[in-house]
């Protein structure tokens, strides 16, 4: 369903579906013969307009397919006879014909030039954090040397004089960007010219190859001119690229002068925004970098053209923070106001764009009119595409009202628009073909719904598109597959059939193997909070696709993480890489600098994204696959059990009123080559019953036990018919679910006490995935491992004098911004002994005092184990530091040096999950933190876990020992030593842990026996022993 305030906070997808990954080219002749078939087909649905001059135009394009296919017989030098006249006629007919979709016209009033120059100067000012005026560069005066414009009029070899004048009268597009040319404005009368106009480009190409004096600029003009004809009219953006990127290899090799690299910034704007359209979001980024790159060599810059391409990547959601988009729209409005008038098809372009953002301005009334003044003055100068656009934005917010019968009647006039500008078979009908679905939805027509969508999926196979998967998951622009499986998830149809939830992970899978991997960590982030609502938002009332559902939970649970995982790896595969690792690292460890200030903390997420943005784009194609039951009852031991929990939310398509459900737990419990669904209640009811537990517990309060009962009566006991004792129970958490200590739930018995882990073999993993890759052989580890304890929190620096000045200004400056954090962390002196104790288990490297720094666990290389001994500093709801952007930048681990006010450049005293996450562990075998609470952390929806554990993972160890609470420092150096004991014993590492929990339990010393003191470490991961 539609939802305009999804839409203006990231896109703004004029005139096609936005994100669908273009892989092959459809070919000219399939378009062809589909043309009539959706045209018969949909007419059916849609009783359009009948428009005065249809019969004129089925003349018109008659004779344009028979020029076609003679074009194929054409000699190189001349033309036949019979076609000169055949082309004549057609160039009498089209001016007969005039221009039915016609073009809102620049103001003829004269420019006031003094207010041109200050809203210039304005419009520089406001972009600077992307754009830097050279010294010696000024700013152009409207329809004074603007910006280059693809231009047949360039084209004088009387050798083509014949093919440029029909051309001119077929009136192709002439591209995407900006420009005082109206001409840009025009377009095909029907989707047979302007596949004749690309049929005749490629003809003078073909000839002026033969003539020694063309110039490569001429060659880019007509290349530029078919990639704007491929995507406007026909829809095809993969052609499209293809053709502006050839335009630019013609002039990437010629001698650079002002109009080469004005052309080039034309280019790389309309290569872009191609990107954009399919969902290449890194290629997007690099190519308007290039343009800005072109920009900077002009003498004489074209202001529109900076505007609108600096725009390009903030309609994508990837626009720089330090950056005032509303001010910019807002003055760029006032420019093009004072350039052209406020009725040219420039500003009307402009203000319907700004509309989409105004959400947050504007009220939904006020929107309204603004929009329907829109349509009007279009109306009044302008049919089909730009028409159909206006038309469009109208009907959503006409569908965010409520009056669906009225955005019904507008969207089909929308339609009628595009159909009779651009024909059936393009992006933009298809696209639209999405919103009516979703109106139909929302009005009960579900039977419809589902033909329209899948007619808009066919759509998008004729015009090429392989991959039909999008990931903005805003309610009104979800994919068609997207929404099919929403309405089947709910509805059992007809149309139903051919598992719908199969082919939306497929398309899920293929968009993040091809796209997604290439974005920088902080894009992923904000690209997935989209993605994970098809991983989040379900409804589980089709018992028919209950079997699809599992598969994309364990497909997709924390698929994040794999993602940055194999992007590590993948990345250190290739030393030519390192440098830019290192630079990421580096920037990495300021960041874990709590002192620093704000403005230099975004400078640092900026530089780190652009570093990463560049590095990502040369990793080789991933292949993330695809996981069903069979997969997993593969890799389960026999007598075993696996129990997926999953936090979601439900989701009901037909639901009317538009209320969220409550989120919710469920569980797949996976045994016999079978699984069963459990609902498990109200999320909110289950997390406010381990709030108090793990508060009872940190408090070593009296009813913990029976608090921590209550969590496991919710949570396993609705299960238990189906468990044995004594089998082998892998646990896979979600939500709040992470912090419970499974292990230490007790049961119900008349006499004694039983714990969950006396019951069953218990085995913690983060997903179901987990199982088959720790199927995989052990890898060959090291022989050392690393223990750290006991770091001096404060020393004083080798030639450096305290200087109470630069002392205070730190201190004033951290107290100021992380108030919440300025603590003084206190030696703790159990945890000496504990590090050489268990570096004497584990004949290990010992690291302590002022030699327990970041960059020394930092510099180590795949230890066996680590070990690290010391606090856990977790910032849970962080507000004191702006834009802190990546959440493993909230865990901290302070070590020597943490309290000095004053930080050494490459020691701040602190390592970061993020830090950790940068490890190189791929072959460690165990990480434990024996620190308060280092196994608390974020948790979102979706499978996302941010903390200490998730930072493990990334770094490739194959398991964690975390604790969930604060223990007490000579309880948890007992428990550790002991543990080690058991490790080095032989026994594995689940067996070594109920080895010392049980241990602790039968304490003479009552405060061991508590649950807060033995229940409190987790293991993950690896369950098996390890070869010391």
């Amino acid at each position: 369903m539609i939802n305009l305030l999804d839409i203006k906070k990231i896109f703004i997808l004029i005139g096609s579906l936005a994100f669908l990954s273009t892989n092959t080219i459809a070919k000219t002749n399939n378009i062809d013969e589909s043309i009539s078939k959706f045209d018969n087909n949909f007419e059916k649905l849609y009783k359009l307009d009948e428009k005065e001059n249809t019969k004129n135009q089925d003349a018109i394009n008659k004779e344009i397919k028979t020029l076609r296919t003679n074009i194929n017989s054409w000699g190189r030098d001349e033309i036949p006879k019979r076609d000169i006249i055949l082309m004549d006629k057609i160039k009498s007919l089209l001016i007969d014909y005039g221009d039915p979709q016609g073009f809102c016209p620049l103001s003829k009033n004269t420019i006031n030039r003094n207010e041109e120059r200050k809203v210039s100067e304005y419009l520089i000012e406001i972009v600077k954090p992307i754009y830097t005026l050279p010294r010696e560069q000024k700013l152009n005066l409207y329809g004074q040397n603007n910006l280059w414009i693809p231009s047949l009029d360039t084209i004088s070899n009387k050798l083509v004089k014949e093919e440029i004048e029909l051309l001119k009268k077929l009136k192709p597009v002439y591209g995407y960007l900006y420009g005082d040319n109206e001409d840009i404005y025009q377009g095909p009368i029907s989707t047979e010219a302007a596949l004749l106009i690309n049929d005749l480009i490629d003809r003078v190409l073909f000839k002026l190859d033969y003539v020694s004096n063309t110039t490569n600029i001429e060659k880019a003009n007509l290349k530029a001119i078919k990639a704007a004809n491929f995507f406007w009219p026909l829809g095809r953006v993969s052609d499209s690229i293809e053709e502006y990127k050839e335009a630019i290899n013609f002039l990437e090799s010629d001698k650079p002068s002002e109009i080469i690299n004005s052309a080039l910034a034309h280019l790389y704007g309309s290569l872009a925004y191609m990107y954009a359209k399919n969902g290449n979001y890194p290629k997007m980024l690099d190519s308007v970098d290039k343009a800005y790159i072109s920009f900077s060599k002009l003498k004489i810059l074209d202001i529109q053209a900076l505007i609108e391409t600096s725009l390009i990547n903030y309609w994508w959601g990837f626009g720089n923070e330090k950056v005032d988009y509303n001010l910019l729209n807002t003055i760029y409005l006032e420019y093009l106001g004072i350039i052209g008038g406020k009725e040219s098809s420039t500003y009307l372009w402009q203000e319907y764009a700004f509309l989409y953002y105004a959400g947050d301005i504007l009220p939904l009334n006020k929107r309204y009119q603004i929009s329907k003044s829109i349509v009007k003055r279009m109306k009044n100068c302008s049919r089909g595409y730009d028409l159909a656009e206006m038309l469009r934005q109208k009907a959503l917010i006409e569908y965010e009202m409520g009056d669906y019968e009225v955005a019904l009647k507008t969207a089909e006039e929308s339609l009628s628009e595009y159909v009779y500008g651009n024909g059936w078979i393009n992006n933009s009908t298809a696209s639209l073909l999405g919103y009516i679905a979703d109106i139909k939805i929302a009005l009960g027509e579900y039977k419809e719904a589902l033909q329209i969508l899948n007619k808009e999926i066919d759509i998008f196979k004729e015009l090429g598109f392989k991959n039909l998967y999008n990931p903005t998951d805003s309610e009104n622009e979800k994919s068609a597959i997207s929404k099919i499986y929403a309405i089947c998830s709910v509805k059992q149809l007809d149309a139903c059939f051919d598992k719908p939830g199969e082919k939306q992970l497929k398309e899920l899978i293929d968009y993040l193997n091809k796209s997604f991997i290439y974005l920088s960590d902080e894009d992923r982030l904000n690209l997935f909070e989209f993605i994970k609502k098809d991983i989040v938002y379900r409804s589980y009332q089709n018992q028919n696709l209950l079997d699809q559902h599992l598969s994309f939970w364990l497909t997709t649970k924390g698929i994040l993480a794999d993602i940055e995982k194999s992007t590590q790896v993948l990345l250190k595969t290739n030393k030519n890489n390192q440098n830019d690792i290192n630079k990421i690292k580096e920037i990495t460890n300021q960041l874990s600098d709590l002192s620093l200030e704000r403005t230099l903390r975004l400078k640092l997420i900026d530089d780190k994204r652009d570093l990463e943005r560049d590095l990502y784009r040369k990793i080789p194609q991933t292949n993330l696959s695809i996981y069903n039951l069979d997969d997993i009852n593969k890799v389960l031991p026999k007598k075993s059990v696996l129990i997926e929990f999953k936090k979601y939310v439900p989701f009901d398509i037909t639901n009317k009123n538009n209320k969220e459900e409550k989120e919710r737990y469920l569980a797949f419990l996976i045994k016999d080559n079978d699984f069963i669904k459990y609902d498990l209640g109200e999320a909110k009811y289950i997390d406010d019953k381990i709030k108090s537990a793990l508060k009872s517990t940190e408090e070593g309060l009296k009813d913990s036990e029976e608090k921590w009962l209550e969590v496991r009566d919710l949570i396993i006991k609705p299960m238990i018919q189906k468990l044995n004792k004594n089998d082998i129970l892998f646990i896979s958490p979600d939500g709040l679910l992470n912090i419970v200590p499974f292990t230490a739930l007790p049961g119900r018995r008349l006499f004694g006490k039983s714990y969950l882990s006396d019951e069953y073999d218990l085995r913690l993993i983060s997903t179901a995935r987990d199982l088959i890759q720790l199927s995989n052989p052990l890898p060959k580890n090291s022989n050392y491992s690393l223990v750290v304890a006991n770091p001096t929190f404060e020393f004083k620096r080798k030639n450096k004098e305290i200087n109470l000045l630069d002392e205070m200004k730190t201190y004033n400056k951290l107290s100021k911004d992380f108030s919440n954090q300025n603590k003084e962390w206190k030696l703790l002196p159990y945890s000496e002994y504990e590090g050489k104790e268990i570096s004497k288990i584990l004949n290990s490297k010992l690291l302590r005092g002022k030699d327990a720094t970041p960059e020394a666990i930092k510099n180590i290389s795949n230890p066996k184990i680590l070990h690290l001994a010391s606090h856990y500093d977790f910032l849970e709801g962080n507000s004191n530091i702006d834009n802190l952007n990546n959440p493993l930048l909230n865990g901290f681990i302070p070590l020597a040096g943490a309290n000095n006010l004053i930080k050494d450049k490459k020691n701040n005293g602190y390592l970061s999950a993020l830090e950790i996450a940068g490890m190189d562990l791929n072959n460690t075998e165990l990480v434990v933190i024996s620190a308060c609470g280092s196994g608390i952390g974020d948790n979102y929806l979706g499978g996302l876990n941010f903390g200490l554990k998730r930072a493990i993972t990334l770094a490739g160890a194959r398991s964690s020992l975390l604790s969930l609470w604060k223990v007490d420092d000579n309880i948890a150096s007992a428990f550790m030593i002991s543990f080690y004991k058991n490790l080095v014993s032989g026994m594995s590492r689940t067996k070594a842990l109920l080895e010392t929990q049980t241990e602790f339990r039968k304490s003479s010393n009552p405060y061991y026996r508590h649950i807060s003191a033995w229940g409190a470490f987790q293991l993950s991961g690896d369950w098996r022993k390890i070869d010391l």
